[in-house]
């Protein structure tokens, strides 16, 4: 029997968790997309990010309506910065696919890594506000490590693969985490390996199934982080 069975059966991802979920690892994938471009060559099409912007759109304002009605009156001035820093990174995402402007990239890229960090910092379900800590899918690590493989740079990839391993093994053995979401970080650390040996070895690494199979990882890292910070503020 397990030592948390009542912790186990009623810790769930809320519904602002899986918007916020979908919207943040959506806008950490074209964050990741813009930062490729800039460090090329890519092994995609430079328009793929106006179609990844616009799958932000349903999850951000779904995601804003519930967190409005959730944040603490401390917290209303970084719920707006928020939308507005949002708002001025598909802007400029969008001006800069449409025009092929290098400023307007730059500027994207400055304007979502911002973001991204801040919506880790301020991810706070219950009211209550989270430490950061080193965690395999905080946005950050996910952004840089799919620019990296995407444009192919295998040291920066193996270092930040390794911190996500390290992280993903640790969670998967320790006590707590014996529960349903063991087997997913299992998958979890089998797709990554994957996708490290494809890119290391250039073998079927252009394939856009092991493309595919490296961001499902990357997404159930993200899935598998909400359930971490519910798990602990929960």
């Amino acid at each position: 029997m397990s030592e948390y069975p009542d912790k186990e059966s009623k810790v769930k991802i809320t519904p602002a968790g899986w918007s916020h979920a979908g919207f943040s690892f959506l806008t950490t994938l074209s964050v990741a997309l813009v930062i490729s471009y800039l460090t090329g060559p890519v092994t995609h099409n430079f328009r793929i990010i106006l179609y990844v912007l616009a799958s932000t759109v349903p999850f951000s304002a779904f995601y804003f309506v519930i967190s409005r009605k959730n944040i603490l009156p401390s917290q209303v001035s970084l719920f707006w910065f928020e939308i507005i820093l949002y708002l001025l990174y598909v802007t400029s995402s969008a001006l800069a696919v449409l025009l092929s402007s290098a400023e307007f990239m730059i500027a994207s890229s400055a304007a979502g890594i911002i973001l991204i960090v801040m919506t880790d910092m301020n991810y706070s379900p219950s009211g209550k506000r989270i430490y950061t800590y080193i965690h395999s899918g905080q946005n950050l690590l996910t952004a840089l490590i799919i620019a990296s493989f995407l444009s192919g740079l295998k040291a920066p990839f193996i270092f930040i693969a390794a911190i996500k391993l390290i992280s993903n093994i640790y969670n998967a053995y320790s006590v707590e985490s014996q529960n349903v979401y063991f087997s997913l970080r299992i998958l979890r650390i089998a797709l990554l390996m994957a996708a490290g040996i494809s890119l290391a070895t250039e073998i079927s690494y252009s394939d856009p199934v092991v493309t595919f199979m490296f961001l499902t990882g990357e997404m159930l890292d993200r899935i598998i982080y909400y359930y971490d910070m519910e798990t602990k503020i929960g």
